[in-house]
């Protein structure tokens, strides 16, 4: 793990769960409410209301339903975010998202597909770490620890 056995990480692994389970995990699903500020100024109010998530532990994907319409699912990986409706028809598509964004700004508006690509990007990372902090593309260590309302909070860089 990056050069900090028996750190922090490796405890926030164990935690969880421990690598051993986590490499059995082949999906995990969700069922979510996600609204609030930043989903009102980029056009979306309504935020996802009551969806399901399925998110593909070992790998960046992850697929929420219903997204857009009521018949309709929304996909998310890296490079590409679509939607489709139940006889898997693509109603919208967009490859290279993360490029979309390029000129944004704090209040520019979001089409679907920004949401999309958005969410899911921020569902896989809340729902696989600590465990993605464990891919060898990823370079972690602990620095020092911070207080915090008379906490001492541990941190990894």
């Amino acid at each position: 793990m990056s050069g900090v056995s028996g750190s922090l990480l490796d405890r926030a692994v164990d935690a969880h769960g421990g690598m051993e389970r986590w490499r059995k995990v082949i999906r995990l699903d969700v069922r979510l409410s996600v609204s609030g500020f930043l989903f009102q100024i980029k056009g979306h109010p309504e935020g996802l209301h009551d969806v399901v998530v399925h998110i593909d532990p070992q790998r960046p994907a992850v697929t929420i339903c219903p997204f857009g319409r009521p018949d309709c699912r929304g996909h998310f990986t890296p490079d590409r975010v679509w939607i489709e409706d139940r006889e898997d028809h693509i109603i919208e598509e967009r490859v290279d998202p993360r490029g979309s964004f390029a000129g944004h700004v704090l209040n520019t508006r979001w089409d679907k597909l920004h949401l999309l690509y958005f969410t899911g990007y921020a569902l896989w990372n809340y729902f696989t770490t600590p465990f993605l902090l464990t891919q060898p593309s990823v370079h972690v260590s602990e620095i020092a620890s911070h207080e915090e309302y008379g906490f001492k909070l541990l941190r990894l860089q």
